[in-house]
């Protein structure tokens, strides 16, 4: 079976660097380290990904991740981009 059996699997890219430091946060808070979400960094381009079978820790996931970039990055008050309620 494909996806190593996982029914749900989400990408994430924002385009800005966030400090390594930021992401191993992120990935300890969101339990990357149990495999099902990951982040690879090139240059300016930042790919977070979720394999597992919770949609809604995928979503949340990538929610919390979106906040923590948005203000860090941009000093921005953390708000999710609005496509994402539809």
């Amino acid at each position: 079976m494909g996806m190593a059996g996982a029914s749900t699997v989400g990408t994430c890219a924002i385009t800005a660097a966030p400090a390594e430091s930021l992401l191993d946060a992120w990935l300890a808070q969101v339990g990357g380290d149990h495999g099902e979400f990951c982040v690879t960094q090139r240059g300016e381009l930042l790919l977070a990904r979720y394999r597992g079978e919770d949609a809604a820790r995928c979503r949340a996931g990538f929610s919390h991740l979106w906040r923590t970039v948005s203000a860090a990055q941009w000093n921005a008050a953390p708000s999710e981009p609005r496509i994402w309620h539809t």
